[in-house]
């Protein structure tokens, strides 16, 4: 149901003016009720969703309505219970939000997705974090 939901809201995005400043993340984190933020990575802004208490790439959000529906190493890793950083071939960074100015331990992975550290290390079935499952299905 909340992946129907997510990819109608790609398609409307996709219709949206593109005059708009909103971008597809920022939207699609709205859509997930998450706040949208960006961390600098390697010189680049990237967008964070924070979902609840749980935070992730907002292109992983992107990844769920597209067709390759789940292939961000993030959530597959997340899905598959997987509770340490480098259990997914990942690593930990660390970076400041830009907006908020807030602290993250960030895991980012191969492909790019993101998830904080937190939220791996207390892993789906914590109760903080069902938001997150709600929205990406679990």
């Amino acid at each position: 149901m909340v992946k129907t939901i997510l990819l109608i809201a790609l398609i409307y995005i996709g219709s949206a003016s593109l005059a708009s400043s909103d971008t597809a993340e920022k939207r699609l984190c709205r859509g997930a009720r998450g706040d949208f933020d960006q961390v600098k990575i390697a010189k680049e802004l990237v967008g964070i969703c924070q979902i609840g208490s749980s935070t992730i790439g907002a292109m992983d959000l992107v990844d769920l309505g597209g067709p390759y529906k789940g292939s961000a190493t993030s959530l597959e890793a997340y899905g598959q219970g997987l509770r340490a950083c480098s259990s997914g071939s990942g690593k930990v960074i660390k970076v400041k939000s830009v907006a908020e100015k807030k602290d993250f331990s960030l895991c980012l992975y191969h492909d790019g997705s993101l998830m904080d550290v937190k939220t791996i290390s207390t892993g789906k079935q914590a109760g903080q974090n069902r938001s997150l499952n709600t929205i990406i299905g679990i």
